[in-house]
């Protein structure tokens, strides 16, 4: 018994380490980047994209009252995907091809389709690129994104 006891101080420890470890994983999380609620918003614990989507709706289902407002990393987060889905894993991430973003959100022919009606231009479907443009020119997870166009060009649209 007293050898058992001996012990049990790290078994404890050991069984939490565990226990939070799986926690950690089951739960999305966003790393240094916690989403800031605006004052009265309910609480987002334990939420996912979809629960978003109840109240912040717009066209085509789509969550427009959010659109700028959260880094693509915080949306991926609610939305279930972990660093490691898009991220090696190996060191340092590196940068997502678009290979990795189509295997989610499927053919850029097929987003192009559906972002047709952006004006003044469709930004999937580009005179320069057609619509074969790398996701990560626009699209950014820990930062804010761009509209990669406004380097040559002065027409406006928001960047999800």
């Amino acid at each position: 018994m007293i050898r058992i006891w001996r012990f049990l101080p790290s078994s404890l420890a050991l069984l939490a380490a565990l226990t939070l470890g799986v926690q950690a994983q089951a739960k999305p999380a966003t790393g240094a980047e916690p989403i800031k609620l605006p004052a009265g918003h309910v609480s987002i614990q334990g939420k996912s994209f979809k629960d978003c989507k109840t109240c912040h709706t717009g066209a085509q289902g789509k969550p427009a009252s959010l659109v700028g407002k959260l880094k693509g990393v915080q949306i991926h987060a609610l939305a279930g995907v972990t660093c490691a889905q898009c991220h090696d894993g190996k060191g340092k991430p590196a940068p997502v091809p678009t290979w990795t973003c189509v295997g989610c959100h499927g053919p850029t022919k097929d987003l192009a389709a559906r972002t047709a009606q952006v004006k003044p231009h469709n930004p999937h479907q580009s005179r320069h690129y057609g619509t074969d443009a790398a996701c990560a020119k626009c699209h950014h997870m820990h930062r804010a994104s761009e509209n990669d166009c406004l380097q040559c060009h002065a027409f406006q649209f928001q960047v999800p």
